[in-house]
């Protein structure tokens, strides 16, 4: 009788999670929450937005074709720092007339 060739066993990979922390692309900063979205500020009253006068803006910029807002926010007593996405503006798709 021809004993079989028991399986591989699957290799186990342990990732640090602090390796992939979303962080700013300016300051560095880890970030806590991070949305993309069409304007900063809108849609009004978000949760993601903090309440008036609780917000900060820390830094801006441009990464990935994508403008981004860090900002810090005041929840349940401690601060959260956010980044917002903003989505490009599509660029206009009329045609010139051909000469």
């Amino acid at each position: 009788m021809k004993r079989q060739k028991q399986p591989a066993k699957p290799t186990a990979i342990i990732t640090d999670s602090a390796k992939f922390t979303p962080r700013c692309p300016k300051c560095g900063a880890v970030i806590s929450l991070q949305a993309t979205v069409e304007r900063f500020n809108e849609p009004y009253k978000w949760d993601f937005w903090g309440r008036a006068g609780e917000r900060w803006q820390r830094c801006k910029g441009e990464a990935g074709g994508y403008q981004y807002i860090h900002f810090r926010t005041l929840f349940d007593g401690r601060f959260s720092e956010r980044l917002a996405w903003i989505k490009p503006t599509p660029a206009p798709t009329t045609q010139e007339a051909l000469l």
